[in-house]
């Protein structure tokens, strides 16, 4: 029944290589760089991930695989949007770890303190970690130099094309892999 569809979907080639288009690059991409602010989204976006493929291979409507690439595209756009998002509102810390500050340099997300320090008043570097090291590089500073409301704000904003490139690349790939086990089917008719 509803279950050996699901099986069957992922049994055809294309099937497999949906089911790899959404675990590796949600194994590999998505967990290794979650947004700070809710390092755990990876496994929300997981278990959405899975709602996803079970409710498009149930589902009775069927995009076209020019649909469906689009998709797949907007969610390589996002990806990309997320990655120079991610590196503008967040400081890595030696390779292991990030954290969330607000919209980086930008005068309306960061504090009076902050924007002494980018003028070069109080600290001769202007890139964020060497404002955050002049403030005592700890991550309690963050909130010395960007204003709360901006960092959960970047932060956010992260986390939601996070979960929006994840959930879009999955259903992409499972869309590609149903409009193929369907032309299988009715072939073999």
């Amino acid at each position: 029944m509803q279950l050996k569809s699901i099986l069957e979907l992922l049994k055809s080639f294309q099937g497999l290589i949906a089911s790899l288009g959404a675990i590796v690059p949600g194994y590999t991409f998505f967990t290794n760089n979650c947004p700070p602010l809710f390092a755990h989204i990876s496994i929300i976006t997981s278990a959405l991930a899975v709602a996803v493929i079970i409710s498009v291979s149930q589902s009775q409507r069927q995009l076209s695989s020019r649909k469906s690439i689009s998709i797949l595209i907007l969610a390589f756009l996002i990806v990309i949007g997320y990655m120079i998002f991610l590196d503008f509102s967040t400081i890595e810390i030696d390779d292991t770890q990030r954290w969330q500050i607000g919209f980086g340099t930008m005068d309306f997300g960061l504090t009076p303190v902050g924007q002494k320090m980018i003028a070069g008043d109080q600290c001769p570097g202007s890139n964020y970690e060497d404002i955050l090291m002049c403030a005592g590089f700890m991550r309690e500073n963050i909130e010395l130099i960007w204003k709360r409301d901006m960092v959960y704000l970047a932060g956010t904003t992260l986390i939601i094309l996070f979960t929006l490139s994840s959930l879009l690349w999955t259903y992409g790939w499972v869309h590609l892999a149903k409009i193929q086990l369907t032309k299988t089917q009715s072939n073999d008719q």
